[in-house]
């Protein structure tokens, strides 16, 4: 909780993908995060690291 708090996106993936569907949906969930951001955003603990989490 305490990532998400600060601002990484939290994505939690089942556990029944195999590996290849897995890392697709790791990309795309991460692409489609941050393809739409610019500067003149407000600015989130997000937009800042854009970090990510994957369970």
């Amino acid at each position: 909780m305490a990532n998400a708090k600060a601002g990484t996106r939290l994505y939690l993936l089942p556990g029944t993908l195999s590996e290849a569907n897995r890392r697709q949906m790791v990309a795309f969930l991460q692409e489609s995060s941050t393809e739409g951001l610019s500067p003149g955003d407000i600015q989130t603990a997000f937009s800042k690291n854009k970090k990510f989490g994957h369970l």
